[in-house]
């Protein structure tokens, strides 16, 4: 309701509060948009929850449990099972949680585990491992959401060069394997595992009742079809992508074809190949008539109603907030606001994302607001300033970066792979980059005084000890103890001879302690290297 009341208001916004002109917009530049455009998510979902069907129709998910009772003998062991579990079907959290939710719920009856703690470990694994899973719904979802911003990227590359910032998931397992081994749990948690545990009440609500599958299913039933699903999955996103194509710069390379792949037509290729598969397997194993599998049909779609309207209004409400101009609104409002704020950012776009999270309840809706924002504030170049100990910077000093200057190379300097939308050209980081010469980072040493309104271009490293006039522009290294100035900045002098500049970059003094550096301090300022301890 809350991402649809978005929706609905984003559209007043944008129509100045015209009714009709408000209906139109929302089914017409929302919701009808939103499916078109998500139209290969969909119906990899509807795969995704005809699959968990029939594998539970086949009784895949029931011989499983009834392997893991006779394997699993402890609480601990049980809950170990559920996380590992969950962490292998990474394709989607809802036929994460279907699949694992049926499989181990008889597992962890058996061992006296509370239902809602069940329900933490599989809720708590099924969306952060899909989060870093780059063959799942969450990194289709994701990459439409990324798809066309001015990234320097396609939407998968920018979701799997996230992973490892994905802090959220990442710690979330840590949480979860930490509590299962200490067998520690608190508030209400601690109520239902004691309940559980002493008196057998596993808190099992009323409608939580399984469906019975076939008595003939056997272990493989669940095993082998989500290894084709992954297998398949995995396969198509590699094809599209043009790992198998003529094209080299992606012929026969991973890495490549998955950062050009289309997540929204890779992952529905290999969902339909493995649900045909999954189908003949099955009933060619007689676990199934071709009947009952076609009754799966309607189960799996009715399954996953939920996450497509979810998905639906997430991506419609990214529309209207793109129509209100709120991506240019907060990165201007970013870039005039104080260096300190600025810095600040990641903080507050944390922050901010913990609010839309728990006010939308759907992470997808989240992603779909703060995605474009955030990329329309970071830039696309990734070369850093890298700054010493000890340096005396003034104020008025600018570093330009490579963006900040135009290839030579090309015939002409004007930036055509920046506007990549207006002339039809690729829109990856690699191919945006060709816009300026690469020149690599600013470093600039330790103990350095740079002048006022100096200006260092990109690639240049300034050494340690060094002196840059004011308003002197530098294009290249500065040596070590060097003072350099004028326009482009040239050594003027050395601060040093060399046996003492060779003596101080030995001696690092910067490195040191704090007490040390304290006690050395009229030995510093005297200028006598012999005097420092």
């Amino acid at each position: 309701s809350s991402l649809f009341i978005g929706v609905v208001v984003g559209a007043l916004f944008t129509t100045n509060f015209h009714p009709v002109a408000t209906l139109d917009t929302v089914v017409n530049t929302g919701l009808i948009s939103a499916i078109a455009d998500n139209a290969g998510i969909f119906l990899f979902l509807v795969l995704l929850g005809i699959i968990v069907a029939l594998v539970n129709k086949a009784g895949g998910s029931a011989a499983f449990g009834r392997w893991a009772k006779t394997h699993i003998k402890t609480r601990v062991g049980a809950q170990l099972a559920t996380f590992v579990l969950g962490v292998l079907i990474f394709i989607d959290d809802y036929f994460n949680c279907l699949t694992v939710g049926s499989v181990m719920r008889p597992v962890t009856d058996g061992h006296k585990i509370s239902r809602p703690k069940l329900a933490y470990l599989i809720d708590a694994t099924a969306a952060p491992v899909c989060m870093i899973a780059p063959i799942s719904s969450w990194a289709a979802a994701v990459s439409s959401t990324a798809e066309g911003l001015n990234t320097g990227m396609s939407g998968i590359e920018l979701f799997i060069r996230a992973i490892p910032y994905n802090l959220y998931s990442l710690m979330t397992f840590v949480f979860i394997i930490a509590l299962t081994l200490m067998k520690f749990d608190y508030g209400p948690m601690r109520k239902f595992e004691l309940l559980a545990e002493k008196e057998g009440d596993l808190s099992i609500l009323e409608s939580a009742e399984q469906e019975e599958g076939s008595p003939k299913g056997h272990l493989l039933d669940l095993i082998l079809p989500v290894a084709v699903l992954i297998i398949t999955c995995t396969l198509g996103m590699l094809y599209v992508g043009g790992f198998f194509g003529d094209d080299p710069a992606y012929a026969g390379r991973f890495a490549e074809a998955f950062g050009n792949t289309d997540a929204f037509v890779g992952l529905p290729w290999g969902g339909i190949i493995s649900l045909v598969l999954i189908v003949i397997y099955l009933v060619a194993r007689g676990v199934i008539s071709f009947k009952d599998a076609m009754s799966c049909v309607p189960k799996g779609f009715i399954a996953m109603v939920p996450p497509i309207i979810i998905l639906t209004l997430a991506v419609s409400l990214k529309t209207m907030t793109s129509n209100l101009g709120a991506a240019e609104f907060v990165r201007d409002l970013m870039y005039g606001a104080s260096s300190g704020l600025y810095s600040l950012l990641p903080a507050v776009i944390f922050v901010v994302a913990c609010i839309l999270a728990f006010a939308s309840g759907t992470s997808w809706g989240t992603f779909g607001i703060l995605i474009p924002i955030t990329t329309a504030i970071f830039p696309t170049s990734s070369e850093r300033l890298i700054i010493g100990k000890f340096c005396s910077i003034a104020c008025g000093t600018k570093f330009l970066f490579n963006a900040a200057n135009h290839s030579l190379d090309s015939l002409s300097t004007y930036p055509f792979p920046i506007f990549f939308e207006e002339w039809g050209l690729p829109s990856d980081s690699a191919s945006i980059s060709q816009a300026w010469n690469d020149k690599g980072d600013i470093v600039i040493g330790n103990d350095v005084w740079i002048g006022f309104e100096a200006v260092i271009l990109a690639g240049v490293t300034i050494g340690d000890g060094s002196v840059i006039g004011s308003r002197a522009v530098v294009t290249k290294d500065i040596p070590p103890y060097t003072i350099a100035g004028g326009v482009p900045a040239k050594p003027i002098r050395k601060r040093f001879s060399d046996d003492v500049a060779a003596r101080l970059q030995e001696l690092r003094w910067w490195d040191w302690d704090e007490e040390k550096i304290r006690r050395n301090i009229p030995a510093i300022q005297s200028g006598d290297i012999n005097a420092l301890i």
